[in-house]
């Protein structure tokens, strides 16, 4: 993990992540403008639901939602490894995304918050 960073990394973590809060309080009080969380897959919710608190406005979750997409396709796969359909299992990985996404959003507190984000759409990249 990178010196300067405030708990967590891109990918795949071995161990869960321990986000620095107090580093995080400090960064947030001194640019005064939302922080970007790189990393934020597999990171547990009561950490997401703080790191908000704190003034994270954007989470990153790229490799979750892979994970997931992978997740629905392979459930095709296990049920019929020779006769599957290309576009079913591709549906299936869209379907279980879909549900990943929306359990996010409502992590995230993010439900009907598009006006308010484009109104204070300045964002610091940590």
């Amino acid at each position: 993990m990178h010196q300067d960073s405030e708990g967590t990394a891109h990918g795949i973590y071995k161990n869960p992540p321990k986000l620095a809060f107090e580093r995080l309080k400090e960064i947030t009080q001194t640019v005064k403008r939302p922080i970007v969380l790189h990393g934020g897959s597999d990171v547990p919710n009561e950490q997401i639901e703080k790191a908000i608190s704190l003034g994270i406005a954007k989470i990153n979750v790229d490799t979750e939602l892979r994970q997931s997409f992978t997740q629905g396709m392979l459930e095709i796969l296990q049920k019929d490894p020779e006769g599957y359909r290309l576009a079913i299992s591709l549906g299936q990985g869209q379907t279980v995304m879909q549900a990943k996404v929306q359990e996010k959003i409502r992590l995230f507190g993010s439900a009907n918050r598009k006006e308010e984000f484009i109104k204070n759409n300045k964002i610091v990249m940590l």
